[in-house]
């Protein structure tokens, strides 16, 4: 089809071709040794282990950077970050994670400064992406990983579709998204604060952000909180625990949990962050005991979609589609270690 080929079709992208430089097969690290330390066997669907394989820690490698594996991982509860030239998917042992129907905290501080901003969504892909080089430096946000994030985000709201293989139901698929987020100086009309994040269902993850003026971050949490509850969502993940996050109402929940409310929510609701143009944040963050009765809620359109089944995956990793560009090769130890990079993950 010319138009999905033109809006940048999954299906098309994604050259992972093995190279030279690559290890052999039996130049992989002992993989007995690694898993019975770090349990990754257990972890690790088996459908996916030609293509990630153990790194250290909580972390996976791999050197295919195709959207429809990181889509995978994203459905199996993995944060993809990357090096230069490896993927690193993480899998917490403790995630930073806010139920938004009870923990979101906003302080009347907040709600005082709002009225300098507003937020958008989608807007601005590439603004977000250099506004978070720009504080950050590369950081994690390395080109393969951008360019895997961007044909996600272009797909909008068909987004792209993972596979679910589960003992109970097969051929089930789930909708991942990913969105930019931006906030905007009223008067100066300014990009200055950001993230980007996507979504499983009805949990959205917080993948990495910046922010430029006094504030401007935390009001965009806040905003972004809101428009989160009157959407739909019940689960915000934040990734690894930091100061702030705790101070929105963050706690912290166990790999095994995380990984079985993922489970929960990619055969649940399909929910679709919406925000109709520029909304000001200080109608967002109007005192209300709920979201709904806000003044912007007029503006924020809600979908949800439960998963449909269909006779065959579309834009989704499988083996005939995948295997032959992605390498099935383990990558071993890379030079550069991203890993110790993830400080700057919301």
């Amino acid at each position: 089809d010319k138009s999905q080929h033109e809006k940048g079709n999954i299906s098309t992208v994604g050259e992972c071709q093995t190279n030279s430089e690559q290890l052999k097969i039996d130049e992989r690290p002992d993989e007995e040794d690694s898993v019975s330390e770090t349990g990754h066997e257990e972890l690790l669907p088996s459908y996916l282990s030609s293509y990630v394989f153990p790194y250290g820690g909580d972390f996976w490698c791999s050197r295919c950077f195709d959207p429809r594996l990181i889509v995978q991982l994203m459905s199996e509860g993995f944060l993809p970050i990357s090096t230069v030239n490896l993927l690193l998917p993480k899998l917490h042992e403790q995630r930073s994670v806010l139920m938004l129907s009870s923990d979101l905290h906003i302080s009347k501080s907040t709600k005082k400064k709002a009225k300098k901003w507003e937020i958008s969504i989608n807007t601005s892909f590439e603004g977000v992406v250099k506004g978070c080089h720009e504080q950050h430096g590369i950081s994690w946000l390395y080109p393969q990983i951008v360019s895997a994030f961007r044909k996600i985000q272009s797909n909008g709201d068909d987004g792209v579709k993972a596979m679910i293989y589960s003992k109970r139901d097969q051929g089930t698929m789930c909708t991942i998204r990913l969105y930019s987020v931006e906030v905007w100086n009223v008067a100066s009309g300014k990009l200055v604060a950001g993230e980007l994040g996507y979504t499983v269902g009805d949990i959205y993850t917080s993948l990495t952000g910046f922010s430029l003026e006094d504030s401007s971050g935390t009001v965009q949490l806040a905003a972004l909180g809101k428009l989160l509850i009157a959407s739909g969502f019940k689960i915000w993940d934040l990734g690894m625990s930091m100061d702030y996050k705790e101070s929105l109402g963050a706690k912290l929940m166990r790999r095994k949990s995380f990984v079985k409310e993922v489970k929960r929510a990619r055969e649940g609701a399909d929910v679709v962050l919406r925000c109709n143009g520029r909304i000001k944040i200080k109608d967002i963050l109007k005192p209300s005991d709920n979201t709904s009765s806000d003044g912007a809620e007029k503006k924020i359109l809600t979908k949800q979609r439960k998963s449909q089944k269909r006779d065959r995956p579309i834009n989704s990793i499988s083996n005939r589609s995948v295997a032959p560009k992605c390498s099935m090769e383990s990558p071993g130890s890379p030079r550069n270690n991203g890993a110790q990079k993830e400080s700057d993950i919301k």
